[in-house]
């Protein structure tokens, strides 16, 4: 290359080398085609590879020079540097003062610092000629790797013949594209459509998607085969196996490779460049998005199948019902709903009856709707891996008619319906549905709870007669108004000097008394059967005594919160209110009705003892001569301060007095009866304490007396108030139990359910008995409490049981389904291990036995009867199978013994003509033994490359022997092909 100190020379040298190796690297390609391409190309690669190495050659000694030269500049510049230290010293270190000593000093400074300077320049510049070098040398090594790669490839191709006719076969030509958009167009025939009036189009369909199942199972296996091809191929370097794989998969497409500046390998696929990691990458991700399809194929053509056999479908199809779209089914469910409201009018017969037919029809048309929704859900809602059948086509079909004209898997493994022209995911249309479905919930509930009213009111002649004789309704306010005219007439001043007079009130008590007595009898009625439901129960009976009791009533009707609600009049009352009313005017008549019973009893005592009635005259005087004492004592007052103050103590003392009496009467808080006496109790004490609080503090007052009561009465008013919070808690737990009870019963009814259904059932039973278990004993609503509790907790062992038995089942269900949809994916390939076959042999038995055991009352009893056949089919197939390929193992495990016999005889030289062949019979009984396993088993692949393998252990052992034969006829002293062992390739 020159010499390196001239760096102008080095430089057009390296230059010059540098244009040979890129001429050479841009020639460096390699193009399939037929062999004599190929050979041709080989030939080629060879010479450039033959020119690399010749410029190695030439760089080589280069190297090797410039690093002697740096070693010895390194040696001199030691020296150099030393002497050049030195000088600087002496020159620094000179302190003459005369005029030579200062120029001797200044000289030798100068001289010591170029000397240094030339050391460092000289290593520096030949350091930087070497790393130039060696990098140039790195290169040329990257490219020589190249093209031993591009011959490695263009070697395997002539070896190969599978190669060779992959790329003469112009038949397969895929790029990457076409490859995906034959995956597209795979999933597209993944599609079940309906043909209306034509169902006899549908094999057709069946045959399509069995197509597309065997091509996308076909594509799953060349990219995989691609992939998988690399798992013994370090760093994605390319071998034979790798190469058949990718022509395999785009054939005569695949134009040519190369590599790139990063020394990857660079395919040309038709008109586009992917280097092999692109290439692979595209391969595994496109195999996994099969790999999440191809679950759903096994199932999407069971169910084409039961399609095509299923006679409701088919007639279905034959006579389409009318199209309607999910928002036009919405509208009718809203419209009739909206057109039949919760109301129900008293009235005649007829009228009753036009009512009890309305909500049947309301009843029977909405239980159809929500039937039909259920079955067409079912399985989504159990949360199925595939959640369609043919229950679900023939619900869709009834609901929507020929707007539904379809389903079919999208290519991200969604399963989608064709619905009103329209390509809707599975998952949101079935939301949709089950939304529906519950929106239908409530009015169905309402209208049978009316219905059946209305029923009973027509079974109940008196009570159609009471309810259609026009009486005055009275509302709650006319009631109560009503009750105060009661009151009034029951506690009537006594006419005591006039018997006549007093005969007669006598009367008006009794006959108010009997009236407040059937009123409270009523009201008892009333609350008796709200403590039975914590709300009143709408009997015949119930109704008749609330018509009773208010005259009449002219409807019932849920509210937009689901509360029933009694129209008095016009008036409309939550049935909730009435039961509160009825609770509290119940004591007010029973005061009304004790203090009515004193004074008749009082008037008569004076008719029949008329010294009783003088008695009470007198009394009767002194009152008004007490009142007339009062009216001049008021007078009084304005006249003299003392005797006003006197008169105010009086009247506070009066006042005193008459709340003591109020306070007297209310018992002990824990004697109280019920609810509504410690209410009034509590209202008592409230309005005593305000009353003593209206006494003033003055002189002469009774302030401090009003003081002592004020805080006697204060303390008695919290454990009054505790005792109400305590009582209204546990009465509104009481209450609280109906809705969830409610809905646990509901929720059971028209078994059979899935899991989550009974699960459901079940926390509302527990929901229930967790509010009944917080009652504290000793409260009001205790013992009923403790009623409903037993009852509650024998249902929820009922559920639990019930439940207990469906999870056991649901956990067949799913171990059914996953041992069986695996294997029954097994079944449809057409070769596995032995080990494999028996695993899914296993796996089906077990998933057939699971089935056949399924209740009849589960929800999975239908799908398990479909299923049945189908496993049957498959266990059948595969027991075939593995019969097959036991037969083929024993074959290949027999043949493979043989040839173990013969590697032991070919392990122990000398050999003689009849023991080798010996051994040669051995291998061809072998390969007889090989050809007897079946192709269609998986041990046919081993069976193949043995035979093969064989084959060449027999030419090898015939050659040995025609050695020794041609020994013994030249009649040789010594034979060296009878001891020299015999090199034979093992098999893996």
């Amino acid at each position: 290359m020159g010499n390196f100190r001239d760096a102008k020379v080095f430089m057009s040298t390296l230059h010059n080398f540098e244009l040979e190796v890129t001429n050479l690297a841009e020639r460096m390609t390699f193009s399939f085609g037929d062999a004599n391409t190929i050979q041709q190309q080989l030939v080629k690669l060879q010479q450039q590879q033959k020119e690399l190495i010749q410029i190695k050659a030439d760089i080589q000694p280069n190297l090797a020079a410039l690093e002697i030269a740096i070693a010895k500049i390194d040696t001199a510049r030691v020296a150099k540097a030393a002497a050049g230290v030195a000088l600087m010293l002496i020159g620094g270190n000179s302190d003459n003062d005369d005029f030579f000593s200062s120029i001797f000093a200044e000289i030798t400074t100068e001289i010591g610092n170029e000397l240094l300077d030339q050391a460092i320049h000289d290593e520096n510049s030949l350091r930087q000629y070497y790393q130039v070098l060696k990098a140039f040398a790195q290169r040329v090594e990257i490219i020589y790797e190249q093209c031993e790669q591009l011959q490695n490839i263009a070697q395997i191709c002539l070896k190969e013949p599978q190669i060779l006719e992959y790329l003469e076969d112009s038949t397969t030509f895929l790029t990457t594209q076409d490859l995906t958009d034959q995956f597209n167009q795979i999933i597209n025939n993944l599609k079940l459509t309906f043909t209306f009036s034509k169902p006899q189009l549908l094999p057709l369909q069946l045959e399509s998607i069995k197509l597309a199942i065997q091509q996308l199972n076909k594509l799953q296996i060349q990219l995989q085969e691609f992939y998988q091809s690399f798992d013994n191929s370090p760093a994605f370097t390319i071998n034979s196996t790798v190469l058949k794989a990718l022509l395999c998969l785009f054939g005569n497409a695949v134009d040519s490779v190369e590599l790139d500046r990063r020394g990857q390998l660079v395919f040309t696929i038709g008109r586009e460049q992917h280097t092999i990691i692109d290439i692979y990458n595209y391969c595994q991700k496109l195999s996994e998005r099969i790999q999440r399809i191809f679950p759903l194929t096994t199932q999407f053509r069971q169910l084409t199948e039961q399609c095509i056999n299923h006679p409701a479908i088919i007639k279905s199809l034959q006579s389409p019902k009318s199209a309607v779209s999910l928002s036009e089914l919405e509208s009718q469910v809203k419209e009739l709903i909206d057109n039949t409201p919760p109301k129900l009018s008293f009235g005649d017969r007829e009228l009753m009856q036009r009512q009890a037919n309305t909500f049947k029809q309301f009843q029977t048309h909405l239980r159809e709707i929500q039937n039909q929704l259920d079955a067409a859900t079912k399985l989504f809602a159990n949360q199925e891996a595939f959640p369609l059948n043919a229950s679900s086509i023939i619900a869709l079909l009834d609901l929507f008619g020929s707007s539904f004209t379809g389903v079919g898997i999208e290519k991200d493994a969604i399963l989608v319906i064709y619905h009103n022209q329209e390509t809707i995911k599975f998952e949101s249309f079935c939301k949709s549905c089950i939304q529906l479905k519950e929106n239908i919930k409530q009015p169905i509930i309402q209208s049978v709870y009316l219905g059946k009213i209305a029923e009973q009111c027509l079974n109940h002649a008196q009570l159609i007669q009471l309810l259609s004789e026009a009486k005055s309704v009275q509302t709650l306010a006319d009631f109560k108004k009503q009750l105060k005219e009661f009151a009034k007439r029951a506690n009537p001043t006594l006419a005591i000097d006039n018997p006549r007079q007093i005969r007669q009130q006598t009367k008006e008590i009794i006959a108010v008394g009997e009236h407040l007595q059937q009123i409270q009898q009523n009201l008892v009625t009333i609350i008796k059967a709200a403590d039975k439901q914590t709300g009143i129960s709408l009997t015949p009976s119930t109704l008749t005594t609330l018509i009773s009791l208010f005259g009449g009533i002219t409807a019932i009707e849920f509210n937009r919160q689901g509360q029933l609600v009694l129209y008095l009049a016009d008036k409309s009352e939550k049935l909730t209110n009435i039961l509160k009313f009825c609770s509290k005017v119940k004591p007010q008549i029973e005061a009304i009705m004790q203090k009515s019973v004193q004074i008749k009893d009082v008037a008569e005592n004076c008719l029949k003892d008329p010294s009783l009635r003088r008695k009470l005259e007198k009394k009767h005087y002194q009152r008004k001569l007490q009142l007339k004492a009062a009216i001049a004592a008021s007078i009084m007052v304005l006249l003299s301060p003392v005797a006003g103050i006197g008169w105010m103590r009086y009247q506070q003392e009066q006042l005193r007095s008459q709340v003591q009496g109020m306070v007297s009467q209310i018992p002990d808080v824990n004697q109280m009866p019920d609810l509504i006496t410690l209410k009034d109790s509590q209202t008592k004490l409230k309005e005593a304490i305000s009353r003593l609080d209206t006494i003033p503090n003055f002189i002469g007052s009774a302030y401090q007396q009003a003081q002592v009561d004020t805080a006697n009465l204060k303390n008695r008013l919290p454990k009054i108030e505790q005792r109400i919070q305590i009582e209204e808690t546990a009465l509104a737990s009481l209450a609280a139990t109906q809705q969830p009870a409610m809905e646990a019963a509901l929720l059971v009814q028209n078994p059979p359910h899935s899991l989550v259904v009974w699960q459901k059932a079940q926390g509302k039973w527990q929901e229930a008995i967790n509010l009944l278990e917080s009652i504290p004993e000793g409260t009001f609503v205790s013992t009923q409490a403790k009623t409903k509790l037993l009852a509650y907790r024998s249902n929820y062992d009922v559920i639990s049981k019930r439940l207990s038995t469906e999870e056991k089942i649901n956990s067949n269900w799913e171990t059914a389904n996953k041992l069986g949809s695996d294997a029954l994916q097994i079944s449809q390939q057409s070769t596995q291990p032995l080990a494999t076959w028996k695993q899914a042999q296993v796996d089906l038995q077990e998933a057939i036995k699971l089935l056949e055991t399924t209740p009849k009352n589960t929800p999975f009893f239908a799908q398990a009867q479909e299923k049945l056949p189908i496993y049957q089919t498959a266990y059948t197939s595969i027991s075939q199978k593995l019969t097959i390929e036991e037969k083929a193992e024993v074959s290949l495990g027999e043949g493979e013994k043989l040839a173990k016999e013969v590697l032991q005889i070919i392990e122990a030289p000398p050999y003689n003509v009849e023991v080798l062949k010996i051994a040669q019979d051995k291998l061809r009984e072998a390969n007889q033994l090989l050809q007897n396993v079946s192709s269609e088993s998986h041990a046919s692949i081993k069976a193949k490359e043995l035979t093969k393998l064989y084959g060449e252990y027999l030419q090898k052992i015939q050659y040995r022997i025609g050695s020794i034969e041609l020994c013994h006829r030249l009649e040789m002293s010594e034979c060296s092909e009878e001891k020299t062992p015999l090199t034979l390739a093992r098999s893996e």
